[in-house]
C-alpha cells in the first residue's frame, strides 16, 4: 500500500481571507453610501418637523383661543347663576314675608 501524504490543514487559507476581506468590503461601501444618504434624509426630516411645528402653533392658538371664549363663557354664567340665586333670596323673603302676612289676615 501506498502511504499518501495527507496536506496540512491551513486555518487561515486563501478563501477565509477572501471572505474577510469581502465583508470588509461590503462594510465600508454601506458606511459610504449611508453617510452621502444621509443629508437628505435630514433635510427631508427638518423641513417636516418645521411644518409640523407650524402646525402645532396654530393649534396651540387655536386652543388658547377657544379656552379663553369658554374661561369668559363661565365667568359669565357663574355671573349669571349668582344673580338668579341673588333673585331667588329675595323672592323667598317676599315668599316668607306674604305666607306670614296671609296666616295673619286668617
Amino acid at each position: 500500500m501506498s502511504t499518501r501524504r495527507r496536506r496540512e490543514v491551513e486555518v487561515f487559507g486563501l478563501s477565509f481571507l477572501d471572505v474577510i476581506s469581502c465583508g470588509f468590503g461590503a462594510i465600508v461601501l454601506l458606511l459610504l453610501l449611508s453617510k452621502s444618504a444621509e443629508p437628505s434624509i435630514r433635510e427631508q426630516t427638518t423641513e417636516e418637523l418645521i411644518s409640523r411645528e407650524a402646525q402645532l402653533r396654530q393649534i396651540a392658538e387655536q386652543t388658547s383661543g377657544r379656552s379663553r371664549a369658554l374661561a369668559d363663557e363661565v365667568a359669565a354664567t357663574r355671573e349669571a347663576l349668582e344673580a338668579s340665586q341673588k333673585t331667588l333670596a329675595a323672592l323667598r323673603v317676599q315668599s316668607d314675608s306674604l305666607r306670614r302676612k296671609t296666616h295673619e289676615t286668617r
